[in-house]
Parts: C-alpha cells; structure tokens; sequence
C-alpha cells in the first residue's frame, strides 16, 4: 500500500496497468494467506475441547511443580552439606504471646481456646505441630543465621515427602519476600507473578477464565512459605503485615519466616498475622555441636578418636575460659558453625585460631569480631588451596583468592546498591554507569548506519552507469544522519540499559494471540509511551533530510513530501513489526530450566531469533520504500544509479542496525551483553561471567533461587558490601584442602 501510494504521488501514471496487476497479485496472495490462517485458527477452535482432553491432568501439572520445588531444594541441601553427616537439630519454643495472634482467633472458635504445644525439636516435629495449628498458619522467628531458610526448605521438602497424591493437599511454595515491594503491589498480586515467573506452565488458563495459579490459590493448593519478611525494605515492613492480612482469605494457610526484631517492630506498628501462632528458634545446643565438629574431619589412623576440634571442644566445655565461652556464644547458630566447618574441617587450618581473640575487647565485641572473621575467612576457605587438573591432564595452580575475593565484594556492594538479594545476570548490567552502556551502544549503532553510507559511495562509484551531481553533500548528510541516529538511541539504551524486566523465550502462537497484538497497539499508543513518538520522530525526520537533499539535487519539492511520507511509512511499518513480534511470544518455560545458565542460553536463542526477525524483516519493509521513492524522483532505477550490489549490501548492513535496536533497546541479552564485555575489561568481573557464578554456587558461595543467584546468607552479602577491598580476613582458611593435605603425607 505504501509503495502505491508514493507511486501515485510521483505522477509516473504510464506504469499504472503495470502496477495494478503487481498490486492486484499481491492482494490476492495477502488474501489467500488470511482465508488460511482463518481456516487454520477454526479448526483449532473447533477441536480445543478434544485437545484439552489430551493435556496432561492439573494433578499432573501440580506433580511436575511439586518434583521441581523438590529436586532444587535437595540440591542446595547437597550443596551446603546439610546431610554431611546428618543436619543439626534445631529446636524451638513459643515466640512472646504479643507476636501472635489470640488463640480463639487461631482456632477459629470464639469459644475456643485450647492451645496447641509450641515447644519442639527437629522439623518432624514442626510439621506435627504445624499441621495441629487450625489456621494452618505460623511464623517462624529466629536470629540472623539461626537457620530460618534452611529450616523453610526442609520443611518443603519433609512436606513434599509426605504429601500423597490427593487431590486437595497443597504444595508448598519457597516466596523470597526480598523481592516484594508491598508498596507496589499487594501480596495476592506478587504471588501470582512469581508463580506465573517460576512455573509459566500455571500461567495459563482458558479463555475468560482465570490462570491456573489464581485457581491454586483461591482453593488454597499452594502453601506459601514467605521467606525473609526481615529482609523486606526497612519502612515498608509494616505495609508489608497490613497487606499480608489484607491478602488472607479463610482457605490460605502459609508460613512466614523472620528475624524477631523485625517483626516485633512491624506487629507494633501495625497488627499480628490474623490467626498466626509464632515460634521462635533457639540457640544450638553445646553439646550437639560439640558431637557434631569432629564428624566432619577425616579419621586419621589410630588416632581417630580426638581430632583438631578437640582442644577446642574442651575449651568451649570450660566455662571459666573467656576465649572458650567467645566461640560458644559464636557457635550457638548453625551459619557459624557451618562457616567454621568450611574453613577448619575442610582445609588444613588449626580451628584454635577460633580462641585467638583480642583480650582487652569486652565479651560483645569479641564475638562480633569473631563472626566477622568467620565471614570475612569463608571466601578463601572455599577457594583456597583447591588446584586440580584439567580436561588435558595439565595441573591449573590454585585460584588468585584475593581477586575473587574483591570481585564478590563488587557483586555484594552492586546487590546492595540495588537494594536487593537477588544476583540475576541481566541485571549486572545496572552495576555499569549510564554513560559507559550508551557509549557502547551508540558505536554499536554507529557502524551498521555509516556501512550504509559507505556501501552507497561504493556501489555509486564502482557500477553505476549515471552521474549523481551533489553525490558529496549525499554522504556528507548521511555521515551525519547516522551519527545523529545513533546517538539518540546509545543515549535510550543508556538510560533504559534494557526495557524487558526479565528473560524471555519465544514460542509462536497465532491462536488467540491478534486480540493481544491489538491490545498491545493501543497500549503502546496511550499516555506516556513517549519512546514510540521518538521512533516515529526520528523515522520521519529521516525521510525528510533525505527527501530534501533530494530536492536540492533534483529541483523539485514534492521530492521532500516523498521523503516525509517514505520515512513515516517506514517508521510505523517497523514498529508494526516489533509490536506484533512482541505480542507472538510468551515467557520462558523455568520447569525446564535447572540453572541461571541455561535460562541465559534459551534467552539468548530468543533474542537472536527476534532480532533476526525484526532486523530483516524491518529492512526489507524500508529499503522497498525506499526504491519506491527513489525510482518516483529519479529516472534511473536504483540497479542503474547505484549498481547491482548496492541494495544487498544495504539490506544485510540496516538488518544488522534493526537487529542490535531489538537487542539493545528491547531485550535483556543485549545490554547483558555489554555489562559481559565492560566488566571483565575493568576488572570488576572475570571474563567468564557465568562460568565464574556457577563455580561459586558449586563451591557453596552462592545459592540458587529459580533463575537467580543468592549470597548463600543475607549476613554474607551484608559483610561483603561493607568488607575493604583487600579483604578483611583474619581466620586463614586458604591453606591446602584436607584432601591434598592427605596427599602430601
């Protein structure tokens, strides 16, 4: 249609019963081609009822969840060594009545005021417990490493465990509330969006219908298990418990996990949880840790029977040895222990290093000194002395400890900047300044629209077979025009640095898919959407520098018009394009994907796939335009005054420009792959970003949520956002690893 009517518009009428047949050929095919996707889209219609009898049943669906919520939190468990040799008991008493709720209230029965036993050890015993509560609602209280997500997974897990194939038991569902902004939305909301996130496969639903995970919910399937109510944004807590009991209906159960203080500050603030009784974690029993140290050193011989942890153990029984009670305030949590387990039982350092404290320091500030020192000798204890060979058989030297060391403490201070404890790698890209990404990205642009010039001036000047007078002032604008365009969109991608808020991967689907594309459109066209009005700008005004060069050239005005109308027209023909690109695919499938990394492969694929589409498909629509409007100004065809190679040569070289405007501006894999080049190049990161991740997720630095990284304890990303960059550690958990240590006697 628009080469049409800027063939109409030139006056070039001898061509019209030519033309009419092109056109004439053309809607004709366009029509064929909707009279089957019609015909397709009815039969599809037509058999929806037979096809929902063949898809899996929703307790299938609701098994699947249930094997995925099971198989990650087993192999965090495995990571973290949790069974090596046994996890260490944990018990609990009652939290202080004034953070629950009355207990009328929790059995619901005015009359009713039985109290079920708070008091227990272990997590059978907790689910016992929990499942007496007639609410079915707890809060779990407990201070900063006393255990409280580990305590949330197994209890998913033993759930999981237990839990029959019946139709109404729920599943249990791990929330990190650090990724909830209570003032944003409300609990009900961010619920369905991590669902919808985490398992797209509840995302559906059929037409007119609500989704799958609405349905769970409402019938109360899905127990949440709100992790971390502390590490919501201080302000925003007591918003948090209103909107959490604004959220509660008769059918949700859930349990919330919390430090105490926290939450105490939110009750007073605010309210309890309605019908929600409380237990708070207790310390570590002594003597279980006491029997719990030694079993993870190695027997050595004869000798088995004391090992390195001994002399420490007999100083920590001594309660008239300061140094001993030091370490047994420190170790009345399971992170201390288990950090202290890290750098003493898997290393060859001495843990009498644990009673090296200064004297003169008061009872508080050695322990705190001592944690920090746990903290700060984690890192290298999990790095350290840790060589091995490699595929060939070549012997790598250990890893440069103190360069990790100072590239956590870069991700840990990013984490905190962003107010956040979610590592997701498309996200790294915010630790770079504004200007660096739009620099990046606008030479990025940059070379694709002056290989556009550049392959003119060639073209022109090898084949063409007519003089083209003012050929300087051509390229001269369209260096400039180029320049110009290309640093209008590095300095969107700078300030943007990637609009789409999470990974992607296209899957096509036609079927009911148009009401979207139309609504899209209209969104796209509303209040606000201001980047839409600075493409259609720039297309424009494109079209008119050149169709008034044209002008120049030939002496004709309406040369210009054509300009205005060929770069509108190619204008809202590619963003047409991107739109409906845009509306075709749905999220990426996360039951599929085990690790960050292959969710950073399939958005990849997606990407590469849409920009591919967008690029060539916008640039066939604007260089078709195109040749429209130079054959109406000019005699000559654009083969004639260009030669044969010039209109290839521009369509791979604008593809090339439209697929990094998709990748760029559109995507995450884009600016993620600037943040991949930028950082490494300043030292921040190393080269193999993810590589460099998963290592630490394996080594147990890191813990795995979905499709992000975590610091494996708030209290480490804490420490090392506030740790010196040359390291803060004093316990030297760097030496040789027990193994190698083996080796060498």
């Amino acid at each position: 249609m628009a080469w049409l009517i800027l063939r109409v518009m030139s006056g070039n009428l001898e061509h019209n019963d030519q033309l009419g047949s092109v056109v004439s050929m053309f809607v004709g095919l366009a029509s064929l081609l909707a009279t089957v996707v019609s015909t397709v889209v009815a039969i599809r219609q037509n058999k929806q009822q037979r096809t929902a009898a063949s898809t899996e049943t929703l307790d299938d669906l609701l098994a699947n969840v249930a094997a995925h919520i099971h198989r990650d939190c087993e192999e965090e468990e495995r990571i973290r060594k949790v069974h090596d040799p046994f996890p260490l008991g944990i018990r609990w008493t009652g939290a202080p009545e004034h953070l629950f709720d009355h207990w009328q209230s929790i059995n619901g029965s005015l009359g009713n005021i039985d109290q079920v036993p708070l008091t227990g050890y272990g997590i059978d015993e907790l689910i016992d417990v929990f499942q007496r509560i007639p609410s079915g609602r707890l809060v779990i209280l407990g201070k900063a490493g006393s255990g409280k997500t580990l305590m949330a997974s197994r209890l998913a897990v033993t759930v999981l465990d237990r839990r029959p194939r019946a139709e109404t038991e729920p599943i249990p569902v791990i929330f990190p509330l650090s990724s909830w902004d209570p003032g944003v939305e409300s609990l009900r909301t961010w619920l369905l969006s991590y669902l919808h996130t985490e398992f797209p496969a509840l995302a559906v639903g059929e037409p007119g219908r609500r989704s799958i995970a609405e349905q769970l919910l409402s019938a109360g399937r899905v127990l949440p298990i709100l992790d971390g109510f502390d590490e919501i944004a201080k302000g925003k807590q007591a918003t948090a418990m209103k909107a959490i009991n604004a959220a509660l209906g008769p059918r949700l159960r859930l349990i919330v996990t919390s430090r105490p203080q926290e939450y105490a500050d939110a009750v007073e603030s605010s309210d309890v949880i309605t019908a929600a009784a409380a237990i708070q974690l207790c310390d570590l029993d002594l003597d279980d840790v006491a029997a719990y140290l030694p079993l993870t050193v190695r027997k050595r011989h004869l000798e088995w029977t004391r090992t390195k942890w001994h002399p420490v153990i007999d100083r920590i029984r001594d309660e008239t040895d300061d140094a001993g009670r030091v370490v047994a305030t420190v170790f009345r949590t399971p992170l201390m222990v288990s950090l202290a387990r890290t750098i003493f039982s898997e290393t060859n350092a001495d843990p009498q290093r644990l009673l090296e404290t200064p004297h003169e320091l008061t009872m508080p500030e050695r322990c705190a000194l001592l944690e920090d020192q746990l903290l700060a000798g984690f890192i290298p204890a999990a790095y350290g002395g840790q060589s091995h060979e490699t595929a060939t058989g070549r012997r790598e030297s250990p890893p440069d400890v103190k360069r990790i060391q100072r590239q956590f403490q870069f991700l840990a201070r990013h984490l905190a900047h962003q107010r956040t404890y979610d590592l997701a790698w498309w996200r790294l890209v915010l630790a770079l300044p504004r200007s660096a990404v739009g620099t990046v990205a606008g030479i990025a642009f940059l070379l694709p629209s002056w290989a556009v010039v550049v392959s003119m001036w060639w073209s022109v000047g090898t084949f063409a077979a007519m003089e083209m007078p003012s050929m300087e002032l051509f390229l001269a604008v369209g260096f400039a025009f180029g320049a110009v365009f290309s640093a209008v969109l590095g300095i969107m991608v700078g300030l943007g640095r990637g609009l789409r808020p999470s990974p992607l991967r296209m899957r096509l689907r036609i079927r009911q898919r148009w009401t979207v594309v139309y609504r899209r459109i209209l969104s796209e066209l509303g209040p606000g959407r201001w980047k839409a009005i600075v493409w259609l700008g720039l297309c424009t005004s494109g079209g008119l520098t050149f169709g008034t060069v044209g002008a120049v050239m030939t002496g004709a005005l309406a040369v210009a018009l054509l300009g205005i109308g060929a770069g509108a027209m190619i204008g809202i023909g590619l963003w047409l394009v991107v739109i409906i690109v845009r509306s075709l695919s749905v999220p990426v499938e996360l039951t599929d994907i085990n690790s960050p990394r292959e969710l950073l492969d399939l958005d990849r694929r997606t990407t590469l796939f849409q920009g591919a589409t967008v690029g060539g498909l916008g640039s066939l629509l604007a260089w078709l335009i195109f040749r429209s409007v130079f054959e109406a100004t000019f005699v000559p065809s654009v083969t004639e005054a260009f030669g044969p190679f010039f209109l290839p040569i521009a369509w791979l070289a604008t593809a090339a420009g439209g697929m990094l405007v998709w990748l760029l501006l559109i995507t995450v894999w884009g600016p993620w792959s600037i943040a991949r080049f930028l950082l490494p190049l300043t030292g921040q990161l190393p080269w193999p970003i993810m590589r460099f991740l998963n290592d630490a997720h394996r080594r147990g630095v890191l813990r795995k949520t979905g499709g992000v990284y975590q610091f494996r304890h708030a209290r480490l990303r804490d420490h090392l956002s506030r740790a010196h960059s040359d390291g803060t550690a004093v316990l030297d958990g760097s030496a040789r690893s027990r193994e190698e240590d083996d080796q060498a006697s």
